[in-house]
């Protein structure tokens, strides 16, 4: 548990003390599919960005004790997340020539979520479901195509904490999503005659 500590720390404020000039996207509203919800991306500094996302998570359990005629319980977890992202890459991907369109590549980042009960769709719940926050550090990675389509992936290590308490916890996750950004308005300029 003391190595997940120190490691959690090191990733978590690591990312604070580093800085490259890079130009970022300045924000960016995201609508995510495989988790419905929306989420967003702002800028800190050129190369440090917020990210928050609200979306409801698929739950799903097996037989329940106190419904036997539905074998299964699914519902919609509501989870708020959020992480301050520093993108490490960012100049070696300038130099290669590769994309960074909209805040393509490889970021750290400490992670936090929060999760309130389930909505329930279908059966009923066995055991407790009580509030749930998950803290940590993840690495991650993220590729905007110029339709707008966001991919998006992270693993990481941190803490989870229940109404039982506080144990270690992995984090995996994909996303996909939908980029929605203002357009830039269009300057007036006179048009230019040749004599």
């Amino acid at each position: 548990m003391k190595n997940i500590a120190i490691t959690v720390f090191f990733l978590a404020f690591g990312t604070l003390l580093s800085a490259q000039e890079v130009s970022l996207s300045k924000h960016s509203l995201r609508l995510n599919f495989l988790n419905p919800g929306i989420g967003g991306e702002f800028q800190i500094t050129p190369n440090q960005t917020f990210s928050t996302n609200l979306t409801l998570v698929p739950f799903i359990s097996s037989r329940t004790a106190y419904d036997s005629k539905r074998p299964y319980y699914f519902g919609l977890l509501p989870t708020f997340d959020a992480e301050y992202r520093f993108y490490f890459n960012r100049q070696q991907r300038i130099n290669r020539g590769r994309s960074v369109f909209k805040n393509t590549g490889f970021y750290i980042a400490p992670r936090f979520s929060y999760s309130i009960n389930p909505i329930n769709i279908y059966g009923r719940a066995r055991g407790r479901f009580d509030p749930t926050f998950k803290a940590g550090a993840v690495i991650g990675f993220q590729k905007t195509f110029k339709s707008n389509l966001q991919l998006g992936v992270h693993a990481g290590v941190g803490v989870r904490g229940t109404y039982l308490g506080i144990s270690p916890h992995y984090f995996v996750g994909f996303r996909l999503g939908y980029i929605f950004n203002r357009k830039k308005r269009r300057s007036r300029s006179t048009p230019k005659f040749k004599f």
